[in-house]
């Protein structure tokens, strides 16, 4: 399995780039906020 993109720990989640033959882009990942209620 190829690795497509590589990802740093920041203090709000995780940031990094994908990229594969037709694809680059910048991507966050970032935990989803909890439900007020």
């Amino acid at each position: 399995m190829p690795q497509i993109g590589q990802f740093t720990r920041g203090k709000s989640g995780f940031a990094g780039r994908v990229q594969t033959l037709t694809l680059a882009f910048d991507l966050a990942i970032r935990p989803a906020s909890s439900p007020t209620r």
